[in-house]
């Protein structure tokens, strides 16, 4: 479909992908293929130009941007958790998230005397003054009722926000629950395109924006997610829990917005992701640096 095409064509290929799949793939894995394709367009044109994507993007806001470690919780032994969170504040980082939990059996969210208790030991270990995320996850679902229990329960250990504690779609609940919740409600790494972000972002749905270049259809159609974002004054905070490619992504994202605060890193690395080399052992990624780190050097189309 795109041989013979320009690649510097980048919105009108995207359109011509988008329309071409609409019957079938508006959601779903033929969004994720766009994702990718969208992302090697514009890695190809950084290329071309010799300059980083968020220079093609519109340029920067920023020099550099907080990350936070995304952790996995060991509902075994919140100890544990504690300690490997606190190996990244030794690190120099601020902000620490965890979540899911290893197993669909062992997971976050199946119990809760279990999970504030494994919140309450975790805060302790960490201290007072490091942001701390909870992400219920993909492994429960949790009721209306039940997450606006729980999350009058975690106020008390000051976590920074409560992430998907209701089914994907759930978008009118999650509305009630972020008006009722004393803290914080993120969401949306599981959401496509912009017409999908709509209704959250014009209905104010939840506190914190999580759109994934990944998924929710490359860096054009995330771009244009921010900015719409924006306008409603909505606080954005990229997903990127996958890949050091899409941390990258990311980074050019994000040095592109106005009002942009985090990034999502994971903190315990990839497994076999041979492009994780440049992001070890930092707290603070820098955009001066994207030559070295971001995607311009990490995605070689040629390996």
């Amino acid at each position: 479909m795109l041989k013979g095409e320009d690649p510097l064509d980048i919105h009108r290929l995207w359109y011509k992908l988008y329309r071409y799949s609409e019957w079938y793939g508006r959601r779903g894995l033929a969004i994720y293929v766009l994702s990718a394709i969208d992302t090697v367009l514009w890695d190809l044109a950084g290329k071309y130009f010799h300059v980083p994507v968020y220079k093609l993007l519109g340029g920067k806001f920023r020099d550099k941007i907080r990350v936070y470690a995304s952790l996995i919780f060991d509902m075994d032994d919140p100890e544990s958790s504690g300690k490997e969170g606190k190996k990244y504040v030794d690190q120099g980082y601020t902000a620490v998230k965890y979540g899911w939990g290893w197993t669909r059996e062992k997971a976050f969210g199946l119990n809760a005397e279990k999970d504030e208790e494994v919140v309450r030991v975790i805060r302790e270990i960490l201290g007072p003054k490091i942001d701390l995320m909870i992400d219920v996850g993909r492994m429960v679902n949790w009721s209306l009722p039940y997450a606006a229990k729980m999350a009058e329960r975690l106020k008390k250990y000051d976590i920074y926000w409560l992430e998907e504690p209701l089914p994907q779609d759930a978008i009118d609940s999650y509305v009630e629950l972020t008006r009722e919740a004393d803290v914080w409600i993120a969401a949306g790494e599981g959401e496509y395109t912009r017409w999908g972000f709509k209704d959250w972002i014009t209905r104010h749905a939840v506190d914190v924006l999580q759109p994934d270049v990944s998924k929710a259809g490359g860096l054009s159609e995330v771009k244009k997610i921010t900015e719409l974002a924006d306008m409603w004054n909505m606080t954005v905070v990229p997903h990127g829990f996958s890949t050091a490619i899409n941390v990258a992504a990311n980074l050019q994202l994000v040095a592109t917005m106005p009002n942009a605060s985090l990034l999502d890193f994971r903190g315990a690395g990839w497994p076999q992701d041979r492009f994780f080399e440049p992001f070890q052992n930092l707290d603070w990624l820098y955009f001066y640096n994207f030559h070295q780190m971001c995607l311009n050097n990490l995605v070689d189309l040629h390996s």
